[in-house]
């Protein structure tokens, strides 16, 4: 990707990934990325729940027969077959408790920052030094594959190749244009006028309720819905849509439900500071029209239907396969018995 000073190679444009912008910095949308959250809080409690009460009765069984086969083995057996639900609360926690932060990227000290890890703190990328890249990685999922591509900015050894820092900016996308054009945008805004940058449309909070459904389409549905909130003609879009908003919703409701709760780290000192501005915003945010509003604010009756229809039939798929597996357990058990 071109450095700073040298010729632009693509048009800037945001392309649905600023969340934020004013004089002070810029904020990215990370949707996608804390869909993960709720992915793993799902699967992890509901699947480590649903472990706990399927082997309970086996694991009263071995107890009951210490006796006969051992003390050693009996307990030995009970402790091995409890790690599944152990694992699964372990990931849960995880899910839920890991702190979460925006990636930032602060105009008047003119890095990245993003919060990493617990041992590694803030992360920071100087800007002018930075080299950005775009990544590409082939992503399975419930409803089936696809080739993702994501803005990264990295900080190499000046003598060789090594990264010494990597800050993923953008969410994956379809095609690397997206990020060629975040790019674009990104350069426009460290060193030009606020009136060489297209408009930014509004976009709400993570962890909004009422917003979360208009959230999902625009950030992850993109391409199968439409700027009206329709899913466009064709059997194809109708299907991928239902099918993963089925296997999908109760990830994006946790997820929702992990971003108001999740611990929130403290920025740096310094970046606090430069991200304090003052008068009015030169940039042009383009506000949402009434429909997007209606939609944003949870009145949108396409969406609401929609989402409600994926609500109760994922609630019948995880619900019956929670029933059934605990059923299954029990009856083995009892049989062994």
């Amino acid at each position: 990707m071109p450095s700073r000073g040298e010729p632009a190679t693509d048009q800037p444009d945001g392309a649905g990934q600023v969340r934020d912008i004013n004089p002070a910095y810029l904020e990215f949308v990370q949707t996608e990325r804390n869909s993960w959250r709720g992915f793993g809080w799902v699967l992890g409690g509901g699947g480590g729940l649903m472990c706990l009460l399927m082997l309970a009765p086996l694991v009263w069984s071995m107890v009951h027969a210490a006796p006969k086969v051992g003390p050693l083995v009996a307990y030995g057996l009970s402790a091995f077959v409890m790690l599944l639900p152990l694992v699964g609360a372990f990931i849960a926690y995880r899910a839920a408790r890991l702190p979460m932060a925006p990636v930032i990227l602060s105009r008047r000290l003119r890095r990245f920052y993003y919060w990493k890890d617990r041992k590694s703190g803030w992360v920071s990328v100087d800007y002018d030094r930075a080299v950005a890249l775009i990544n590409m990685n082939v992503v399975a999922t419930q409803a089936g594959g696809y080739v993702g591509f994501r803005l990264h900015v990295v900080d190499m050894e000046p003598a060789g190749r090594r990264i010494l820092a990597q800050i993923p900016v953008s969410e994956a996308a379809r095609s690397h244009e997206v990020g060629c054009g975040l790019w674009e945008f990104i350069r426009r805004y460290m060193d030009r006028s606020q009136k060489q940058l297209p408009a930014v449309p509004y976009r709400p909070l993570p962890g909004d309720r009422a917003s979360l459904y208009a959230r999902i389409e625009r950030d992850i549905y993109t391409g199968y819905v439409d700027a009206e909130h329709r899913l466009p003609p064709g059997f194809f879009h109708t299907f991928y849509f239902g099918f993963s908003a089925m296997l999908e919703y109760w990830y994006y409701r946790a997820m929702a439900w992990i971003e108001r709760t999740a611990p929130r780290p403290a920025l740096p000192p310094e970046l606090t500071e430069a991200m304090t501005w003052e008068g009015d915003n030169p940039y042009t945010i383009t506000p949402p029209t009434g429909l997007e509003r209606d939609a944003m604010e949870g009145r949108l009756p396409q969406v609401n239907a929609r989402w409600r229809v994926a609500h109760v039939l994922s609630t019948l798929l995880y619900g019956g396969a929670f029933v059934g597996m605990v059923w299954m357990g029990w009856s083995m058990a009892a049989e062994l018995g």
